[in-house]
């Protein structure tokens, strides 16, 4: 009797183990895959978002116990900052990432790169990605005590661009910085107070190049390193390139009328040259210039005149003109000029 019962225990303790493992060998567990911010997300500027939305996928079922976020300054995923979530996606607002960006030592207004990561938060679950993925955020700034500029504009010049703004009254303010080129390059102006109140300032920025939009950050900082907060303003220069395109643009004449000359015009001897008119009649103008320049010598003397009358049939007249067929000196240099929409720097065309 004793060995039936030690048969039956035994029996009964396979079958119990058995239950217990009862496991489906062929059952696939799921697998979590980053989504969202992507891997070639362009930097996340807190300033100009509330909140910033990581979002993932789960393939062959999915966590049963919620997912947990990981972010944290190293790749390694080091003293991580946490956050659980019940579906496949979290909020986290701006405020609370410039306070973890903040404890992680990145300063105020700075870019810095971070790693997020996501775990099923029950243990094998879900398979979590392999590795972390980057995150490049940039702060919220320092609370300005500095006052603006305002009604920054950004006018265009050959191969380099003038800046002008109205000047903040702010007595604190004693320097203006201008950054461009991702702030590669900059420069920083001494405040000259002329008045009391909002006053004009402008500046130059020359050596740029032809055809690319360059965008300046400016900011006011005073003698404490304080700064403003910055403010944004872009625009294009021009330069051989489009001289280039006017180059054969000379406004053209429809009559030239020379009167008042002895001898008379077309002699070609040695008589002494004498002093006349010369009446111009013009077509119209070419599309954008703002005045046709003429050169000649008037009664021997250099002399410019500029005509800004754009229309067909517009006429001038020159006193005091040689004759240009008895002295070469005596010819007329004709060119025309054009000033580019909103530019400061005058092109020509070719005489």
């Amino acid at each position: 009797m004793k060995k039936y019962v030690i048969l039956f225990i035994a029996l009964l303790s396979v079958e119990l183990w058995s239950c217990g493992n009862d496991e489906d060998p062929d059952k696939t567990v799921p697998s979590i895959s980053l989504s969202s911010p992507a891997a070639d997300e362009p930097t996340i500027d807190l300033n100009t978002t509330t909140e910033v939305t990581f979002s993932w996928a789960v393939t062959n079922g999915s966590a049963a116990g919620g997912y947990t976020l990981y972010l944290s300054k190293t790749e390694d995923l080091s003293s991580p900052r946490t956050y659980t979530a019940s579906n496949l996606s979290i909020k986290v607002s701006s405020a609370n990432l410039d306070i973890q960006l903040e404890e992680w030592g990145i300063a105020k207004g700075e870019e810095s790169v971070i790693y997020w990561y996501v775990k099923p938060t029950v243990a094998g679950e879900a398979i979590p990605p392999e590795t972390a993925r980057a995150l490049k955020l940039k702060r919220l700034p320092m609370e300005s005590t500095v006052g603006s500029m305002r009604n920054v504009q950004v006018r265009p010049g050959y191969e380099r661009v003038l800046l002008s703004w109205e000047q903040n009254p702010d007595p604190l303010i004693e320097t203006v910085v201008i950054y461009w080129n991702d702030k590669k390059n900059s420069v920083e102006v001494e405040l000259v107070r002329r008045e009391e109140g909002w006053q004009k300032d402008s500046v130059y920025i020359p050596d740029l190049t032809e055809g690319v939009q360059y965008t300046f950050e400016l900011v006011n900082k005073n003698s404490s390193g304080n700064q403003s907060s910055p403010v944004i303003a872009s625009g294009t220069p021009y330069g051989a390139q489009r001289a280039a395109e006017l180059k054969n643009k000379t406004r053209k004449l429809t009559g030239i009328m020379m009167t008042g000359y002895s001898p008379e015009a077309g002699s070609r001897d040695n008589s002494p040259v004498t002093i006349g008119s010369v009446t111009l009649t013009w077509e119209a103008a070419p599309e954008g210039s703002i005045a046709t320049k003429i050169r000649y010598k008037k009664v021997g003397d250099e002399t410019i005149v500029y005509v800004k009358e754009p229309n067909a049939g517009a006429v001038t007249n020159l006193t005091g003109a040689g004759n240009r067929l008895l002295h070469p000196d005596d010819i007329l240099y004709v060119s025309t000029l054009f000033l580019p929409d909103g530019g400061i720097d005058t092109l020509q065309s070719k005489t």
